[in-house]
């Protein structure tokens, strides 16, 4: 999706830019170059799916069944190192490919370390978190909005 910046906001005339909206099992990245805005891409984590009962447990004294349960959800963590793996490998091929001049985060505060860490030496030196919160379903004009007022 190719969206022209209204005038009032960042147009990126001068240096190209790489904005960042992350959660911590999806995110979008897109591309600020010239007045207008590119979304280069769009991941998400890969949803592990269960057989029959790997993810089920009974407790057993002697023989005797005294209970039986299900974990609704033991493999987030397995699920947020795919998607940090998969992220880490996209956003290089784009950085590589675009080579933007700055480079700017919306991630809430316990992936931002990851997701940060996941960027290509020295870019993530070029890094700069905007707001901490989940920007996800956000328009890209709100996002630009946010960027305008923390830009000097």
């Amino acid at each position: 999706m190719d969206i022209k910046i209204p005038r009032d906001l960042p147009q990126f005339d001068e240096k190209r830019a790489l904005i960042i909206v992350s959660g911590g099992l999806e995110a979008r990245v897109f591309l600020g170059d010239k007045g207008s805005l590119l979304e280069i891409s769009h991941l998400r984590a890969p949803e592990i799916h269960y057989t029959d009962k790997e993810n089920r447990f009974a407790k057993r004294v002697k023989g005797q069944t005294l209970g039986m349960g299900s974990v609704m959800k033991p493999v987030h963590r397995k699920e947020e190192a795919e998607f940090l793996k998969t992220f880490k490998k996209e956003i290089l091929k784009t950085i590589k490919k675009n080579n933007p001049d700055n480079i700017f985060v919306f991630v809430p505060r316990y992936p931002a370390a990851a997701i940060i860490g996941s960027l290509p030496k020295p870019f993530d030196k070029k890094a700069k978190v905007i707001s901490y919160g989940n920007y996800l379903d956000k328009h890209p004009k709100e996002i630009l909005s946010l960027i305008k007022g923390q830009r000097p």
